[in-house]
């Protein structure tokens, strides 16, 4: 996935906005519209990306009431929920992420021996966790 102009400028703008909330003492009512702007940041750039291919403009809703998009594939009780898991997905998903989780995983299922983990983990610390991939997102692998 490759970012235009425009959306790339919207992703650094959310950035911002979130190193705002994070960092700064703001008022409640302050904090109430970065986090507005924040959301529509978001949904601006979700809607972008995600429709980007598809005839279909608008999510679908299931009989329950919840929302729900198709590739990648996600259920929220409502829209904005689904924008945060669809934004999750396309900029908060770095290889890094992805491979601790997965490493929790087998883990706690124990489909795979403490040894081969270790093995595992000495090969990522080597190889994997020093280059550049390590820290690009899954969308763009």
């Amino acid at each position: 996935m490759i970012l235009s102009q425009k959306q790339l400028k919207s992703f650094n703008l959310i950035l911002t906005l979130q190193s705002l909330t994070e960092n700064d003492i703001l008022t409640s009512s302050e904090m109430a519209q970065y986090e507005n702007m924040i959301l529509s940041q978001k949904k601006k750039l979700v809607f972008e990306l995600y429709f980007e291919n598809k005839k279909r403009k608008e999510f679908y809703a299931c009989k329950d009431g919840r929302v729900k998009s198709y590739k990648p594939q996600f259920i929220a009780n409502n829209e904005s929920d689904l924008i945060e898991k669809l934004y999750t997905y396309y900029f908060d998903n770095t290889l890094e992420i992805i491979y601790v989780k997965w490493l929790r995983y087998r883990a706690e299922t124990k489909i795979v021996t403490s040894k081969t983990i270790e093995e595992d983990m000495g090969i990522w610390n080597r190889f994997i966790a020093p280059s550049e991939i390590s820290k690009m997102q899954i969308t763009e692998i």
